[in-house]
């Protein structure tokens, strides 16, 4: 059985989502409101490797990393948050 790279986030969205749900456990949840009028949820629903791997298809697994690393962006953008 041929063994398939894991497709991991990008190092800046892998920043941005430790930034986001550091100190946030599985099934609880933040607010972040930093743009008036409209805020953002973080939910913790499933556990990502410390190498910024996601376990699945690897098809599936590409795809949602590059929408991750895409929603990250989004995220700093609308929200203006500066990630150290």
């Amino acid at each position: 059985m041929q063994a398939h790279p894991l497709h991991a986030v990008c190092k800046n969205a892998a920043r941005i989502f430790e930034h986001l749900t550091t100190g946030v456990t599985l099934g609880e949840s933040r607010k972040v409101d930093n743009a008036p009028g409209s805020y953002m949820a973080v939910v913790v629903v499933m556990e990502v490797a410390s190498d910024g791997s996601i376990a699945s298809k690897p098809r599936e697994q590409a795809d949602l990393a590059r929408f991750v690393n895409l929603w990250m962006k989004n995220i700093v953008e609308q929200q203006r948050l500066e990630i150290p």
